[in-house]
């Protein structure tokens, strides 16, 4: 008698736990249909685009009901197709991207700022750096000034490394022609180069630098941060074309408030922020991974707000580097706004 009344009750325990089960497997799939798809293009797969990463690894997006797809694509002109043809809603991409859209006459919004600075640093070989006298503490036109003539490896002509650098040179009455740019490969390649004495430096976004002064046959010699232009920069942003963001204002919100609280948390959680970033960034040495956050940490704008003020040196310098051929106006709410950066909780 006993024993029928333990199996029973084992029974029905059994059955609790399966009723259970599928409760909760019904409140899953109704939790994933009630999100809302959004297809995110990013243009590279590069350190300098963390808040996205550490977004997606502690679940902001979903925690705004947004079921995220996604997708790195190579370059700017792939992101550009996947916005105007409505395969992709939102885009993570430069600044460049943006003023392109809007020089073509397509009407981009930039929503929320992933990387408020250039956060490029000019790196150079001790043995150039030894031979011109100069050091990561020597004044800032010293600094500039002592890459006159160096051999400077970009990855491709008319790209970023290679339009800031030559624009760089102008600020100390030299012209874009006193550097030599050299197309060297990538990042590793560049680095390889410098190392073997065949070019004497580059201009790239953390961890080249810090791994070349890791590795101890280089030096930071120009970080960003210490270029008045390159500071107040809208390196990195968040859009979209305006009908998508204009038909649907809370998902964009959603996005924006996303990605802001991954700023947050880079700024006030960095050792959590540098754990997450391992996931993506695994083959990076740890100690080079911590120097790139930290040097890197202050590009990323808290609650992802933008200014007019950064927008105004982007400009100025993609208009003298010769990236866009007319001048932009750069208020608020033309082509790129704060209005979505609301109500962001804490990380």
């Amino acid at each position: 008698m006993g024993r029928h009344r333990i199996g029973r009750a084992s029974g029905i325990a059994a059955l609790i736990v399966a009723l259970a089960g599928v409760l909760a497997g019904v409140g899953n799939a109704q939790a994933q249909a009630s999100r809302t798809k959004v297809t995110v293009v990013q243009v590279i797969h590069a350190f300098s685009f963390a808040p996205v990463y550490v977004a997606r690894h502690k679940g902001y997006f979903e925690a705004e009901g947004i079921d995220l797809d996604w997708q790195i694509v190579q370059g700017a002109a792939v992101a550009i197709a996947a916005l105007s043809g409505g395969n992709a809603q939102v885009a993570a991409g430069a600044s460049t991207e943006v003023m392109t859209m809007v020089s073509r006459g397509l009407p981009a919004l930039a929503v929320a700022g992933i990387a408020t600075s250039m956060t490029m640093d000019a790196v150079v070989s001790k043995r150039w750096a030894e031979a011109r006298g100069v050091t990561p503490r020597s004044p800032l036109r010293e600094r500039i000034l002592a890459l006159k003539g160096a051999k400077m490896g970009i990855t491709s002509p008319g790209g970023a490394p290679d339009r800031y650098g030559r624009w760089l040179m102008t600020t100390v009455g030299l012209t874009p022609e006193d550097v030599q740019n050299v197309k060297a490969g990538g990042a590793p390649e560049i680095m390889a180069a410098v190392k073997h004495g065949t070019i004497e430096g580059f201009l790239l976004s953390a961890p080249s630098g810090p791994q070349v002064e890791h590795d101890g046959y280089g030096v930071i010699l120009i970080p960003f941060r210490d270029v008045p232009e390159f500071r107040e920069f809208v390196h990195e942003s968040l859009h979209g074309l305006k009908p998508y963001i204009e038909a649907h204002p809370q998902i964009t919100e959603k996005m924006a408030r996303a990605l802001a609280r991954a700023n947050n948390l880079i700024q006030d959680r960095p050792d959590e922020a540098k754990a997450l970033l391992r996931k993506d960034f695994g083959r990076i040495n740890p100690s080079v991974l911590s120097a790139s956050l930290d040097s890197m940490r202050s590009a990323f704008p808290r609650d992802g707000k933008m200014t007019q003020k950064q927008w105004d040196n982007t400009v100025k310098i993609h208009l003298e580097s010769g990236a866009i051929k007319t001048s932009l106006d750069t208020r608020e709410g033309l082509w790129w706004t704060n209005q979505h950066l609301r109500n962001i909780p804490s990380p």
